[in-house]
């Protein structure tokens, strides 16, 4: 909100035998920007506390002067939350990505993947046989593991990963990691 902006220091409803109704507000300068007065009917006796409407849609900048009625001022909606301070964005960090491979009739299923650097990749084995993740120089090494098991592995760096299966070396794939 604008500094210029009156904000209403305390909403304080002090009911004293049931007609007393006290708003304690700052005053604005003269034709300042974003001030929004609203008449609220006070009455002499009121069985309830009104409640001042809220709202952002600018209805008066002039205040009232007219007998049992109290001016609200409201803040209406602003950019900045004090004039010519720049608003600082911080960068959303990126969620982790992940992917999968499929372990199939004895092949990796792509057997060639092209991710960024940090994304995970989950091995889910669909074969009767045992199979396992087993990087050729680094990257992932996974114990056995039988059919509807997984192994998961996140990739921390740039470069080609050529990987296997130990008991069945004929089953190869290769995860690029790109930056």
């Amino acid at each position: 909100m604008n500094n210029k902006l009156v904000f209403l220091i305390a909403i304080g409803v002090l009911v004293l035998g049931g007609s007393i109704l006290i708003f304690i507000t700052t005053t604005p300068a003269p034709g300042s920007p974003g001030v929004t007065h609203v008449d609220v009917p006070v009455s002499p006796t009121p069985t309830q506390a009104p409640q001042p409407e809220v709202s952002r849609t600018p209805t008066s900048t002039a205040s009232s002067t007219k007998p049992g009625v109290m001016p609200v001022m409201k803040p209406t909606p602003s950019k900045s939350p004090v004039p010519g301070t720049p608003i600082i964005v911080k960068p959303v960090p990126e969620a982790p990505q992940t992917t999968s491979i499929i372990i199939k009739d004895y092949a990796y299923s792509p057997a060639t993947l092209t991710i960024k650097k940090g994304t995970t990749i989950t091995w889910t084995n669909q074969d009767i046989a045992k199979h396992t993740v087993t990087g050729d120089s680094g990257g992932p090494l996974s114990e056995f593991f039988g059919k509807g098991h997984s192994y998961s592995y996140t990739f921390t760096k740039a470069g080609s990963y050529p990987y296997h299966c130990e008991p069945h070396p004929y089953m190869t794939a290769t995860v690029v990691v790109t930056e």
